[in-house]
């Protein structure tokens, strides 16, 4: 995906959030309800199809190194954790973001371990004596995770030698 369609994502998710709220405000409950429902039933629609989707390509040679290569699509991978169907586990998606930043970490002098991943939360700890600021480090984790496991709406960064670096929230997906 290259920047122009990111551009474009982006604005077009903006404006899906605008609609919805434009819909839980509306005066008419009638309308409103009505409106809400068209909403789940549409998005009931798109996951029936994109799970059968990834039912038939499970049924191919390749089909999950196919999955998992839709799974790392920016659009794609974000319209199926929307619909809880990501091909590839939440544990391996934080691994994944991890490796992204630990070249940059180990360049500091620390290292990154997974303590632990439970309800949409990661907990990570800082090892070593790693010179990188708390908000660089917040920054280049958040950025991973944006990436691949957006999934995790919080990520805690225990660093031992320092004092806490606290909560990341990151955006809820949709």
């Amino acid at each position: 995906m290259n920047e122009r369609d990111t551009t474009s994502l982006d604005r077009q998710m903006r404006r899906v959030e605008e609609l919805v709220e434009t819909l839980e405000e509306l005066g008419n409950p009638v309308a409103r309800a009505t409106a809400q429902e068209l909403l789940k039933t549409l998005l009931a629609l798109h996951r029936s199809g994109l799970e059968r989707m990834l039912e038939i390509l499970s049924s191919t040679v390749d089909g999950a190194a196919t999955a998992a290569t839709l799974g790392r699509d920016p659009l794609v991978g974000n319209l199926l954790l929307l619909h809880g169907l990501h091909p590839v586990d939440v544990e391996t998606r934080v691994r994944q973001a991890l490796e992204q930043v630990r070249p940059m970490v180990r360049g500091y002098g620390g290292e990154l371990e997974l303590v632990a991943i439970a309800q949409n939360r990661a907990r990570i700890r800082l090892l070593g004596s790693c010179s990188l600021s708390a908000e660089a480090l917040e920054h280049a984790v958040e950025e991973a995770f944006l990436t691949v496991a957006p999934d995790v709406h919080v990520i805690e960064v225990e660093d031992p030698a320092r004092p806490p670096v606290g909560l990341m929230p990151l955006p809820l997906v949709r």
